[in-house]
């Protein structure tokens, strides 16, 4: 199985919630959790999606769906391109997030980030 698979924590210091829990499966899938925490206003808390690698660098692409807590209405989509690299028990790599609102309008450039990650051994 290509390095990346398994699970593995992230810290993401420009994120709402900084500690992110990701999990790239073999067959190229990828799923994503984190605290509730991000924004109290909408359900915000995972990301699913996927992932190709071309040998040394990773990258996917996880989508999350946001809900108003009070209406239940769909509110926005946020779509993740990480890309990482894998050293062994540690992962490194940038991104840039991208938000649409309801209707898929952008919300205007998409947002950089950086993250390290730690995978979860047994």
């Amino acid at each position: 199985a290509p390095a990346v698979v398994g699970a593995s924590l992230f810290k993401m210091t420009t994120a709402p919630s900084q500690h992110q829990l990701f999990i790239f499966h073999a067959d190229g899938t990828v799923i994503q959790s984190n605290p509730d925490a991000g924004d109290p206003r909408t359900s915000d808390s995972n990301l699913m999606g996927a992932w190709t690698t071309d040998g040394t660098q990773v990258t996917a692409k996880p989508v999350e769906i946001s809900t108003d807590r009070t209406t239940h209405q769909f509110v926005r989509r946020t779509e993740l391109v990480p890309s990482l690299q894998v050293q062994l028990n540690t992962l490194h790599g940038t991104g840039t997030a991208s938000i649409f609102d309801a209707t898929g309008k952008a919300d205007g450039t998409p947002h950089s980030f950086n993250f390290d990650g730690d995978r979860i051994l047994p």
